[in-house]
């Protein structure tokens, strides 16, 4: 055996290991119950038709993390998304303040799926009442105390596993069910509407694959990623011959236990001052710089500094080369040809989540179209995800239904935390502890599914997901706005990409403006034309327009401001 090209083999394996694990994150809103809602919802009401919905928006979704890439891989220094639009919008003061807002009910909101559809899974599982499942679903937050280790590669590992299981579990399902596949491939390839209503579902789709929140966790994660896997290779490779360690080439370096903290005298010339080497998932990127360049060091407080300067001036350290008033130890310079080259095998590793994803809800789908629709309409018309497996003709169907129910919303508990302490970092550079940040959101989140599930039905609380996900298709385009403006400046876009960004965003927005009007659209146009009552009639003609000027409105802003 050629063991040179084994090693070969094994080093290029070890360089792919540095990129993967966003991408996993990045899937975790392609699986979640708004998706089996949705795919349920899809597969009951219109057969395979709109698997060319599900196809194109998760190749959108390809597109949103390669803009997402450019955003922090090709300009220093290295920020998120949040970061990066509260400097953008910083005028008036007041705008950023509106855009956390936004993005914290975007958050909120998306976690309202997740709860429910663990509460309808310990329900199938364990026959308790679906209020109860949703108040046991506030263990998951337990979930969060992964990201207390400060070890992202751990949760990573952990969020993978799970996504994997609740696959086998779907997969499995398809497989003793059955589908046509003649029907399957036509509806994944020629795209079609069947009805108005459709185009409501299909936004349903759409806001569940595309997650606004989804954009501020994978800029997030992407830096804390690329200074775990890359910047701390570089601290190694530049630091002092002590200290360094044989290690062979792509090869990930361990991660700092604690904070080191060192003031005193920099190797780089003499130079004095502070500097320590923090976890990358507590680095501040934005404090992140030298005089060169940016680096992975961390400027610690002014008290610490002053030590240091008390010991040039007792004569312990040499005069610093840089100036004065600079806090941070010399590291080699990052240029952005450096960081750029990172931007392809990122967008690269998010490929294969991303097909997995789409082939595990298109297997729900499939199961759905052959089981759910051909029944007569008032039986689908009461189906949803409390009751989906009792119409799937294999044993073991709810048992493995209510696993995956459970599993879905059991890791969207870490990445709903995970955005929630980016979005909070990010805008009002407030940082509290993960553990309090997922009690506060999963407590939102469970507060309006707990008190419909206990005061109405479960036909009832399973439309909840349904009106959420049609909140989260009007509100995409108020994050993709930011992001194609953000990603443009920072560094200058292509005019195609640029052209076929602004063009779905337009797309979403027509899709959104017509879903409200429709009179089969699912939000107001239904009561907007009601001759046998006038009233309800011109209040839904009112609240129609009072939404349509606001949200233009806010479009308008964001794209001008």
């Amino acid at each position: 055996m050629d063991t040179s090209r084994f090693r070969a083999a094994i080093r290029t394996l070890r360089q792919w290991a540095r990129y993967a694990g966003p991408g996993w994150l990045f899937c975790v809103c392609l699986l979640d119950p708004g998706n089996l809602f949705s795919d349920v919802q899809s597969g009951s009401e219109y057969a395979y038709s709109q698997l060319w919905v599900q196809w194109w928006s998760q190749l959108f979704l390809l597109f949103t993390g390669w803009l997402c890439a450019r955003l922090v891989l090709c300009y220093l220094p290295l920020q998120d998304f949040a970061h990066v639009s509260a400097k953008h919008y910083r005028k008036p003061p007041v705008g950023r303040y509106v855009l956390w807002a936004l993005a914290e009910l975007v958050v909120v909101a998306a976690d309202i799926p997740e709860v429910i559809g663990y509460g309808f899974g310990a329900h199938i599982l364990f026959g308790i009442p679906v209020w109860a499942g949703v108040l046991l679903s506030a263990s998951s937050t337990a979930m969060v105390l992964l990201l207390e280790w400060r070890d992202l590669r751990l949760v990573e590992v952990v969020v993978s596993a799970l996504l994997l299981a609740l696959g086998v579990f779907l997969v499995a399902s398809l497989a003793l069910s059955g589908a046509d596949a003649g029907a399957f491939f036509y509806g994944w390839a020629v795209p079609t509407f069947r009805g108005s209503h459709a185009v409501y579902d299909a936004l349903d789709i759409v806001g569940s694959v595309i997650m606004p929140h989804n954009l501020y966790l994978l800029t997030g994660s992407l830096v804390t990623h690329h200074m775990l896997s890359f910047m701390a290779v570089r601290m190694i490779e530049h630091a002092p011959a002590q200290e360094r360690t044989e290690r062979s080439d792509g090869e990930v370096p361990p991660q700092p236990v604690s904070t080191v903290e060192e003031c005193g005298c920099g190797s780089a010339g003499g130079a004095c001052g502070c500097w320590r080497r923090v976890p990358s998932h507590d680095a501040d990127i934005t404090e992140v710089d030298t005089p060169d360049g940016p680096s992975s060091t961390q400027v610690v407080d002014s008290t610490s500094r002053t030590d240091a300067e008390n010991d040039r001036e007792n004569g312990k350290c040499q005069p610093p080369l840089q100036e004065a008033d600079s806090t941070v130890a010399e590291l080699p310079p990052v240029d952005t040809a450096e960081l750029t080259k990172h931007v392809r095998p990122y967008t690269l590793e998010m490929v294969v989540p991303v097909l997995f994803a789409f082939f595990v809800n298109a297997a729900v789908t499939a199961i759905a179209a052959a089981h759910v629709y051909p029944l007569d309409a008032s039986t689908k018309a009461n189906i949803g995800l409390y009751n989906f497996c009792d119409y799937l003709p294999f044993r073991g169907a709810c048992v493995l239904w209510g696993l995956t129910l459970m599993a879905s919303g059991q890791v969207s508990t870490i990445t709903t935390t995970l955005t929630g302490s980016y979005v909070m970092k990010g805008f009002l550079n407030l940082q509290i502890p993960l553990f309090l940040r997922a009690v506060l959101s999963r407590g939102t989140a469970i507060l309006p599914g707990l008190i419909v599930a206990a005061a109405t039905s479960e036909a009832t609380v399973n439309s909840i997901i349904g009106v959420v996900n049609a909140f989260l298709s009007f509100a995409l385009p108020v994050v993709l706005v930011p992001l194609l403006r953000c990603t443009d400046e920072r560094r200058r876009l292509h005019w195609f990409p640029k052209a076929f960004g602004w063009f779905f965003t337009a797309s979403v927005y027509v899709l959104n403006v017509y879903s409200l009007y429709a009179p089969a659209g699912g939000i107001l146009g239904q009561y907007a034309g009601a001759s046998d009552n006038f009233r309800a009639s011109a209040q839904a003609n009112i609240m129609q327009d009072i939404i349509l000027i606001g949200y233009t409105g806010m479009l308008a802003w964001l794209t001008f401001a």
